[in-house]
């Protein structure tokens, strides 16, 4: 699959959480927000300044309008390699748990308290890499060949992507 069809086939799968992603679709689709996400800093840049461009507009409607899409190609994508794809989504709702915990136990003490609890923060980020490396290695696998319990084998041109 090359990169304006896994392009369009992910906009086009947008709240699509069943069935399998192809090693080449998830990742040209992973490039193609990259890019966008880009564009919109730049663009975010000349409309309200360099100094604000992380917190512009343009790209805070762009991230919104490419997270269920993103996601549903993760979920896809891991169904692609026999995994199921709570790793994604329960991954994510553990991070933010955690990040929200963690917040908020040293709001609550005051700020005061950071220090306190530097072990747990750095255990935590510890917890957040260890899952990131396993959702890359898990994200970046070949495809099971043969039909699984998430679907059937994707019938892609396999020599049209240097992903695949």
């Amino acid at each position: 699959m090359g990169f304006g069809e896994a392009v369009k086939t992910c906009l086009r799968n947008y709240f699509k959480f069943s069935g399998r992603a192809r090693r080449s679709e998830y990742w040209w689709f992973y490039l193609f927000t990259i890019i966008v996400a880009v564009i919109s800093a730049i663009i975010d840049g000349a409309i309200f300044g360099w100094e604000n461009a992380d917190e512009g507009l343009v790209g805070t409607i762009t991230s919104l309008a490419l997270l269920f899409p993103s996601l549903s190609a993760g979920w896809r994508r891991l169904h692609d390699t026999g995994r199921s794809g709570w790793w994604i989504g329960g991954g994510m709702i553990a991070i933010i748990l955690g990040a929200g915990v963690l917040i908020g136990t040293v709001l609550s003490t005051g700020g005061g308290a950071l220090n306190e609890f530097s072990g747990l923060i750095v255990i935590f980020g510890l917890l957040v890499l260890v899952y990131s490396i396993t959702m890359l290695v898990f994200l970046c696998q070949d495809s099971h060949e043969n039909d699984n319990k998430y679907g059937p084998s994707p019938k892609y041109n396999t020599g049209a992507s240097v992903f695949d």
